[in-house]
């Protein structure tokens, strides 16, 4: 799988999963979101009102492997990566 598809599967996932969860993206909170892949679900890590809260909450997760920050409904996605 190409880094494009697993962005795809992974907005296609989060918005599966987010109304299972509570996520309401309409709340400012959740401008930006962070999600984890879990075996057969996205879980949210949590929502930051800008790109940079977002990013500085995943770095605070340093156990996890994989962290995708989404901006909005998923109008936008990107694979966090350690640097």
């Amino acid at each position: 799988m190409n880094a494009e598809q697993e962005l795809d599967l992974a907005a296609q996932m989060i918005k599966r999963d987010a109304p299972g969860q509570g996520i309401d993206f309409e709340d400012p909170v959740n401008a930006y979101t962070l999600w984890t892949p879990f075996p057969n679900r996205m879980q949210f890590c949590g929502g930051r009102l800008a790109l940079h809260d977002a990013y500085a909450l995943a770095g605070d997760h340093i156990h996890l492997k994989h962290l995708y920050v989404v901006k909005g409904s998923v109008s936008g996605i990107l694979k966090y990566g350690r640097g």
